[in-house]
């Protein structure tokens, strides 16, 4: 696993929700719950009236200031964070903590029947904080675990996409993930 907590945000070219739509030609967004500060995410793509998980995110949110209330209530009333926050005017950026890949068996069931895969395959994980700015005002709004369905984003995409520069080890990958509820 490769880890990084003095990397610079990322910006990336596209936010999720748009590269699922580029990719697999529709975008959809499921709120699974909020629970103990948690929300989960189904960022899915459709075919043939047919849901399949692309993204499946946890969103720890931080302190919602008064600058931020107003996207992060359309968030909570079910909107697709980055691109709400571009709708408001912010800049989104991603401040990669963690990438790698994970085993589904050793994370929630749900999420490989989410994604239509078998259980004993295997996603991309990237932690991250996600950082909003606009004028001269800097927001951690969240921090953000996703798994990746593999035709979405396997892990060296994934990399290249958010490289990281040190390694931590798989012991700490299972209590990164339990600490979002993602392992068993």
């Amino acid at each position: 696993m490769r880890a990084a907590s003095d990397t610079p945000a990322v910006v990336p070219e596209l936010l999720n929700s748009e590269r699922i739509k580029a990719s697999f030609g529709s975008y959809g967004i499921e709120i699974i719950g909020e629970a103990d500060g948690l929300r989960r995410a189904n960022l899915f793509s459709e075919d043939g009236g047919e849901r399949t998980c692309r993204t499946y995110a946890v969103v720890r949110s931080n302190e919602v200031t008064e600058a931020i209330a107003a996207p992060h209530a359309a968030i909570v009333g079910g909107r697709s964070i980055g691109a709400t926050f571009r709708e408001h005017g912010w800049t989104v950026a991603k401040r990669t903590i963690a990438t790698d890949s994970a085993g589904l068996d050793a994370i929630d069931p749900d999420v490989a029947r989410l994604m239509r895969l078998d259980a004993n395959g295997s996603v991309a994980v990237h932690v991250y904080e996600l950082v909003i700015s606009r004028d001269a005002q800097t927001i951690g709004y969240a921090t953000i675990t996703e798994l990746h369905h593999p035709a979405y984003l396997d892990a060296p995409a994934l990399g290249r996409l958010f490289p990281a520069h040190s390694t931590i080890s798989p012991d700490a990958l299972h209590e990164l993930l339990g600490v979002f509820g993602l392992s068993h």
